[in-house]
């Protein structure tokens, strides 16, 4: 199995899913270094919402220029 990790752009105004990226070029380690989730998820499985914390870092690895007033964003992991 493989695994996919996506940051999902939502709408805040009625929560529909506008855009879905992948992000698996972005190095774990790199990712986990901006998100540092908990030790029980070392891989990042779980989801994490995307923070004005982790913006600018995010911005230098992906194609994606975030609003926060407009969207949600968040990191999900998905096993194919």
């Amino acid at each position: 199995m493989n695994t996919e990790r996506v940051i999902l752009i939502v709408d805040k105004k009625n929560d529909k899913l506008i855009n879905e990226c992948n992000i698996n070029s972005i190095d774990l380690y790199k990712l986990y270094e901006i998100i540092q989730p908990p030790e029980s998820d070392p891989l990042l499985y779980k989801t994490y919402k995307i923070k004005k914390s982790h913006i600018k870092r995010l911005e230098e690895l992906v194609k994606i220029k975030f609003d926060l007033k407009k969207y949600s964003y968040q990191i999900d992991c998905f096993q194919m």
